[in-house]
This record gives structure tokens, C-alpha cells and sequence, in this order.
């Protein structure tokens, strides 16, 4: 009888090497008889990475799957009956087993059946993981927190040990542990399809366990196909040219990942070309401008190459290029080309990084790296002209650096994890080694001297409506260029008028904005003009009324935003222009709880990365932020000031006012509990759910729903609200019936009683010893003067999170990580109903309460 490293029952005798005394591998050495298994023997070595994971698919006494984590140089192992699952609210049992040797995660094949463990194996999926926090506390602890990025796993996973299963000290019975997926941008709820039965074959030979039982041999991994995608959807090849390219948005740095975001960045090389969404249906191609206009004409070499490709029907992205000698690519060689013999031609190359569409398959819902892993099979074996612009997944500040040094013009960073999203958006961004973009040409100068056809172009950007003025560029033309404008641009004089801005020029010759060139440059100056510009060549994939200044309107809500590129989280590549248009996006939701509420802000002149993990933490950090409750420091005096008590207190009541203070770099808006001119008089309590470091944030989802359990049983009504960290915000609403005094004992009486009730859960000390393992319910921040971070606001931390109000139906599915600056205007334009829209109409007092507790 076959029987599973995961049933416990069977040993048998030992032909291997005594073991050394201690060795991590001791039982997976004393279980097999390695004369008559081809099973990998006891090594420890870590892999090149030391964070490999791998999952196979074991016939044994039943079937199960092994899923195995690398960790000092072995394969922690759990045998989970039913596989992973990647719905959050599929709790899936799991077996610790004994370690395996790093070498395992390569073995498939049959173990004989007088064996430990005998039956066919599969390497199901592998990859990479990554612990979040020290992963042998967590093993240590009952609970590791992780993040996998394999072929069919990605994504946030956790394992909890149970409690009432824990090994006991003869050994005789195995830790049992649950594997639950997090609730993040993979997640899906499988229903009755789950990932193991959609996708059945090895990631290795794609061989099934049935064909390994049938003896089918060990051939290469035949073309990825639909089968490989976790969240593909089978549907019609999109018409040509339907489909808008996702476009990158400029910062001034380069993202990194950091402890608060979910999911990776990427990095790759940013070509100087035109940008071509490709569509092969059973051999007949053609290549679309990013306007969806057809190019097949323009680059038949491409066209025939794509028509070669090992697919019935795909739809490709990306950018037509020619290449230098020395590996970078030029845009004018590209339009010089265009019309050139075929030796010139042969220059150019078609870059792909995206797969949108494969065999009956949309891909556009799948995360970018899944995609980027299909088309990387699909072009495997593909030589120029078509090329798979690679990526680098980890330092992208040295793959921008290199960049630079190389003369390229820059690098484009993506988020892993996305799907395909069509226009411009923060998911993908561009970071440019020199300024460089397109302008609106609206002008030119007559030639002078010896020089022929025009002497400067005279460029534009489209705003408001209207074309604004950006100065002249007359360099870096050739002679046949020269003379190429001119005839475009004699064409297009008729009734043409001077942009908005232009000065006054004698021989200045506008002309109708038809065409767009693209120019390099150094800077913008003061006057909104280019600084040392050169031109690069014509952009006949744009239009002019897309062209606008890449570095943005820094005019928002009237107020002007000086040094909007500066960067304020690295992390995100987020601007001080970012942050001033998100409290734009946000700004009513927010003022409804800020408006006459007194402030204290955190305000930072420094950018964060992910070595600083709070605005307040390390001498660096502390330089960087500060704290401000009063006037003064630098603050505009259009800002609210109100005498309290002799103590002068800050508040808002405008959406301006609220981008004022993003103006001078305050990031984090707290409040008190009450609002001007009652300020003896709380119009809400905030219970604050402070966990222990080791605790995983539905240890917090549990002690928020058990206080708005409590709270509902005296008859107060309660909301939540994440607060931008791993904590929570239980907020009360009053209706201003009672002073601090008595709001301050109630909290206090609430939070004792709480932590009394269930002392192994809870504690209303503040005290760090005292909290391990415990959530401290903070009911401090329940007295004049004292703040809690309001609604919407974002936190000085890698990742710029945001507290945010959610509704009690959603907290079990929620990731706070998710919630950020970028992505919560995104949510809230779709969210159909404010979770907080009852707070303030909510009306009740502290006595209704008290009334109903001695009852």
C-alpha cells in the first residue's frame, strides 16, 4: 500500500547513513531507504535565492499536496489535503510533516510503493516567497505571514498554527496549521473551481499525475496556454485597433517596494520608438499606432516576423524601436529609417513587454508578471525584429543609474501585481534620466545665414483648452528635416494665431498646431519656457491636443504648489503635487469630520523610503517631520487660528485651506474629538486598536467586532475606520451632551472592562511588555488636547496608507495595504454608498448608555 508523507502512519526500515545528531534532516533521512528511492538525500544547502518555494501534487495513501517553504537551507513541509486555495475564505488544513532537503523542489516521478511517501509526484507550482517579519518567530509563534510569487500562486498567504493541535512533547501527534490566503489584488473566490482542479499539470513536463501513473515520459514544458492563467477569462479576440495602451505617468524617482505596499515593482529600459499594439489572427497581422491607427504598411518586416510566431490568435504590446550599434535605441535614426533602403531597415526592432490576448484567452485581468511569463514562453525561441524587452524585479535605483550612464533615455516601472488598465495611471511610471517630451508646434522662425528651410521651431502645450507658450527649439535638426518642416508647416499659416504667453517676435510665423515634435531639454524656467532644448524629431503617433506639460498643472484648487516634483515617498514614487491632488479627490469627504476641528499635523520635508518606517522613528526621520498644533512655523495665515483656553489651536473649512496645508508639507491631519465653538464638548469617542507587532491584523478585525458587540449591547451605535498601520479606529458618535471628564471615564471603564474580560486577548495599559501577544485598546486619545488621525488622511510612511472608513461587512476581506493614496479616490468614485454617511447624523449620549447597562 502507497502511503503520504502527510498520514503519519507508516515507517519503514533504514538503509541511509546514521544521520548527525541535531541534523535538521534526521527523520527525512531515517524514513527512506535511499537504495530504492530516487528521492534527493539529506543535504542542507540553501538555494542561490535561500527563498524558494515549491508545491507537488502527491498520489499517496490520498492524494494531498506538499507545500514547502525554504528556510536555513531546508524545506519547512505541510501536506495539505485539499491543495491552496486562493479564495481568502477557504481555510485549508495543513499538516506539518517533517523537513526536506532544497534539492526536493526539483523532484517529480514516482516513489516506489514499499516506500515511505510511495506514489506518483508533480511539481505543482514553484517560485519564490518572501516572510513578512522574522519568519522563524512566526514558525515559532503558530503564525507566518508571507507573500508568494510563483507560476500559479502569487499573492499575500498566512499559516496558523491550531491551537488546540500543537505538537506535544513524545512528538506523537503533528502540528496541524491552516494555509488561508490574504485578501489582496490575486485573490479570487474559486467557488466550486479551484486553482488545483483548473490548473492540474506539473509546472516542469506538464505532465498530470495520471500521466505520471501512466509512465508518460519527461518532455519539455509544451507552450504556456489559457490553462496557465489563474484569472483569464476565455472571450473573443478584441477588433483591431479597440484596444487603448495602459501609459505611463512621470515622477521624478524611481519606485521601490516597501513594507507597507502590496506587491512589487518591476523595471524596464524605456524605448525611444513608437508605441504598437499587435494583433496575429491565424497568420494575418497588423500593427496599430497607439492612436489605433493601422501601421502594418509602415513596418512589413515586423508584420512577417509576427506572423511566425507559435500562436493561432495574440494581441502584443510594444514599442517599434531602432537600435543603435552600441544597444540604445534613437527616435530620429527611427524616422530617418522609415523611408531608407533595406540594409537601414534592418535596424529596426519590435520590443514586446505586454501580452494582452493569447489563443481564446484575454489576458488583461492577469497580473502583469503572469502575462510577462506567457509572452516570455511565446518568444522563447524569436530573433530580431522581434525582441522580449526583459525586466529587472529588485533595485531599480542601480537599473536606473546604469540606465543614465548607458545614454538611454530613462526606465519605465510597473507594478507586478496589476492587471492591464487602459490610459495613463500610476501602475506604470516613467522615470527620465534628461527631460524630454512632446510639444505642440504652433510656429517657426525664417533660416538665416547659410542654414535653409526654418530657423527654430516655436513650440506650445495644450491647457485649459487652449495652447500655452513653451519657447523655441533650433538645434538639432539635419538639413533634409530643414527642409521637410517647412513644406508641412507653409501649409498650415492661414488665419494661425500666437499661443497664449508668446512674446512678441518681428518674423515669427505661426501656424495651425497640426504637428507634434518631440524636443529635449534641461529644464523649465521660471517663465515656463525650455532651457537649452534640442529636437529630436516629429511625433505623427500624437496628437497635439494630448500634449500637455508632463510635470502638471501645480495649480490646485487656486493654490500654486511650489516644488510639486519634489518627491515625498520613494516607495510610491508620490510627488508633493500627487499628494495636493489626492486631498483634492478627497477633500469634501474629509473636511465633513475636519471642518472647525483642531489639528495637529505632521509635517515633513523629507521623502521616506523603506528603511524609514514612520515620520517619527530614528534621528533622521525625526529631522525630516515634526509635529505642529499652533500658528506659526511657517503656516499661511489663510489657515484657521482660534484661541482655546490661552492655547491657539489650527482648523480648516474650505477644500482650499486643506490644500494649503499639503502646500506647506503637512502630510498627516489629526484632530481632536470635538470641534469648534463647543470644544468642551466631544462629538465622538475613538477607541484605538494598537496590536502587538506579532500580532496579524485579524487578531485587530476580531477585537473590533467584539468591542462593536459590546458597545451595540448598551445601546451605542459604532464605526470603523483603518488608521493608515496595522490598527483600527472604533469611533462612537455623541451628540455633545457631555464634557471630557465624563467621556474620558466611560472610554476608560469600557477599556478595562474589555481587557479584564479577556486578559489573554486584551490590555488597556500602554505598556510594550505588557501588550506581547495582546491588543492594547488605547482610550487615551479621549481628553482635550488629545488627537487621533482623522478620516481620508494620509500617514508619513513607505507606501503613503491611508486611514480610511470602511464598513463593518467588510472588514474580514480587508488588506489595509491596499489603501493608499493613489488607490482610495479610485474606490471611492465606485463605492456606492459611504460607510460613515450615519456618523453624523448619528445622535447619542453617554447617559442612554449607562441607562442601558444597569438594566
Amino acid at each position: 500500500m502507497a502511503r503520504g508523507d502527510g498520514d503519519g502512519t507508516s515507517r519503514r526500515r533504514r538503509r541511509a547513513p546514521a544521520p548527525k545528531r541535531g541534523s535538521a534532516l534526521r527523520t527525512y533521512q531515517e524514513l527512506r531507504d535511499f537504495e530504492s528511492t530516487s528521492e534527493p538525500t539529506a543535504q542542507i544547502r540553501p538555494s542561490a535565492t535561500g527563498r524558494s518555494f515549491v508545491v507537488q501534487q502527491h498520489a499517496a495513501t490520498a492524494m494531498h499536496y506538499d507545500f514547502r517553504l525554504e528556510l536555513d537551507g531546508v524545506l519547512k513541509s505541510w501536506a495539505i489535503p485539499k491543495g491552496p486555495s486562493l479564495s481568502p475564505t477557504d481555510k485549508r488544513l495543513a499538516v506539518q510533516t517533517e523537513d526536506h532537503p532544497v534539492d526536493y523542489r526539483d523532484f517529480e516521478g514516482s516513489i516506489p510503493e514499499d516506500q515511505y511517501g510511495g506514489g506518483p509526484v508533480i511539481v505543482w507550482d514553484r517560485g519564490e516567497w518572501q516572510p513578512k517579519g522574522n519568519p522563524d518567530e512566526g514558525l515559532q509563534k503558530g503564525r507566518l505571514e508571507f507573500s508568494l510569487r510563483g507560476e500559479k500562486l502569487h499573492g499575500a498567504f498566512v499559516l496558523v498554527r491550531m491551537p488546540d493541535r500543537q505538537a506535544s512533547p513524545s512528538r506523537k501527534k503533528k502540528d496541524t496549521w491552516l494555509l488561508i490566503k490574504r485578501r489582496d489584488s490575486f485573490a479570487r473566490d474559486d467557488g466550486a473551481s479551484s486553482v488545483v482542479t483548473r490548473l492540474p499539470r506539473s509546472v516542469l513536463t506538464d505532465r498530470t499525475i495520471e500521466d505520471i501513473e501512466a509512465g508518460a515520459p519527461a518532455l519539455p514544458k509544451r507552450t504556456t496556454s489559457k490553462e496557465a492563467s489563474t484569472r483569464a477569462r476565455t472571450a473573443k479576440m478584441p477588433r483591431f485597433g479597440a484596444i487603448e495602451p495602459q501609459l505611463a505617468t512621470l515622477v521624478g524617482a524611481v519606485p521601490v517596494a516597501g513594507p507597507t505596499t502590496v506587491g512589487d515593482w518591476i523595471y524596464e529600459i524605456k524605448y525611444d520608438g513608437y508605441r504598437a499594439i499587435t494583433t496575429l489572427d491565424h497568420g494575418e497581422v497588423q500593427i496599430a499606432s497607439r492612436n489605433g491607427k493601422d501601421w502594418t504598411s509602415k513596418f512589413p518586416e515586423i508584420a512577417e516576423a509576427v506572423s511566425r510566431i507559435r500562436a493561432k490568435q495574440a494581441v502584443f504590446d510594444g514599442e517599434i524601436a531602432y537600435v543603435l550599434p552600441d544597444g540604445r535605441t534613437d527616435f530620429q535614426h527611427l524616422q530617418n529609417a522609415l523611408g531608407a533602403a533595406a540594409k537601414e531597415r534592418a535596424q529596426i526592432v519590435y520590443f514586446v513587454f505586454d501580452l494582452l490576448y493569447f489563443d481564446g484567452v484575454d489576458l488583461r485581468d492577469e497580473p502583469l508578471i503572469t502575462r510577462k511569463d506567457t509572452l516570455r514562453t511565446i518568444l522563447a525561441y524569436e530573433k530580431p525584429p522581434l525582441r522580449l524587452a526583459d525586466h529587472v524585479d529588485e533595485r531599480g535605483e542601480t537599473f536606473f543609474t546604469h540606465a543614465c550612464k548607458a545614454g538611454l533615455e530613462g526606465i519605465i516601472a510597473k507594478r507586478a501585481d496589476r492587471p492591464h488598465v487602459s490610459g495613463r495611471g500610476r501602475d506604470w511610471v516613467k522615470v527620465k534620466c534628461q527631460k524630454r517630451q512632446e510639444f505642440a508646434i504652433v510656429g517657426f522662425t525664417p533660416p538665416k545665414g547659410s542654414r535653409s528651410g526654418i530657423g527654430a521651431l516655436l513650440l506650445a502645450v495644450h491647457r485649459g483648452g487652449r495652447y500655452q507658450y513653451a519657447g523655441k527649439v533650433g538645434t538639432g535638426f539635419t538639413a533634409r528635416t530643414l527642409q521637410d518642416l517647412r513644406k508641412r508647416l507653409d501649409k498650415l499659416t492661414d488665419g494661425a494665431k500666437a499661443p497664449d504667453g508668446a512674446p512678441r517676435m518681428k518674423d515669427a510665423v505661426w501656424v495651425e498646431p497640426k504637428l507634434v515634435g518631440e524636443v529635449r531639454f534641461t529644464e523649465w524656467t521660471k517663465d515656463g519656457v525650455l532651457r537649452h532644448p534640442s529636437f529630436e524629431g516629429l511625433r505623427i503617433d500624437k496628437k497635439p491636443a494630448e500634449v500637455v506639460r508632463e510635470t502638471g498643472d501645480n495649480r490646485v484648487l487656486g493654490i500654486t504648489i511650489t516644488h510639486p516634483e519634489r518627491i515625498v515617498d520613494r516607495t510610491l514614487g508620490l510627488t508633493k503635487l500627487d499628494l495636493a491632488r489626492y486631498h483634492e479627490a478627497v477633500a469634501e469627504r474629509l473636511l465633513a469630520f475636519a471642518k472647525k476641528r483642531p489639528l495637529m499635523l505632521v509635517r515633513c520635508t523629507e521623502s521616506w523610503t523603506a528603511d524609514k518606517l514612520g515620520p517619527l522613528q530614528g534621528t533622521k526621520a525625526k529631522r525630516a517631520c515634526f509635529v505642529q498644533k499652533h500658528g506659526g512655523r511657517g503656516l499661511t495665515a489663510n489657515i484657521g487660528h482660534s484661541d482655546v483656553e490661552g492655547e491657539e489651536v489650527l482648523y480648516v473649512q474650505k477644500p482650499r485651506e486643506v490644500i494649503e496645508l499639503v502646500q506647506f508639507n503637512a502630510i498627516e491631519l489629526h484632530g481632536w474629538g470635538s470641534t469648534l465653538p463647543r470644544f468642551d464638548r466631544p462629538d465622538w469617542i475613538v477607541f484605538d486598536l494598537d496590536p502587538d507587532e506579532a500580532l496579524g491584523f485579524d487578531k485587530v478585525v476580531e477585537a473590533a467586532l467584539a468591542l462593536r458587540a459590546s458597545l451595540g449591547a448598551i445601546g451605542l451605535v459604532s464605526f470603523v475606520k483603518t488608521t493608515g498601520g496595522k490598527g483600527l479606529h472604533v469611533v462612537v458618535p455623541l451628540n455633545r451632551r457631555d464634557g471630557w471628564e465624563a467621556v474620558r471615564t466611560f472610554a476608560e471603564d469600557v477599556a478595562r472592562a474589555f481587557a479584564e474580560q479577556a486578559s489573554d486577548k486584551y490590555v488597556a495599559n500602554m505598556s510594550k511588555a505588557k501588550r506581547r501577544g495582546k491588543v492594547f485598546i488605547d482610550y487615551l486619545r479621549n481628553a482635550q488636547g488629545a488627537t487621533a488621525v482623522l478620516p481620508y488622511s494620509p500617514r508619513a510612511r513607505p507606501g503613503t496608507p491611508v486611514a480610511m472608513p470602511v464598513a463593518w461587512n467588510d472588514l474580514e476581506h480587508l488588506d489595509p495595504r491596499e489603501l493608499d493614496v493613489f488607490s482610495v479616490p479610485k474606490l471611492l468614485a465606485k463605492q456606492k454608498k459611504d460607510p460613515w454617511a450615519g456618523l453624523l447624523q448619528t445622535s447619542q449620549s453617554l447617559g442612554r448608555a449607562k441607562r442601558a447597562k444597569t438594566k
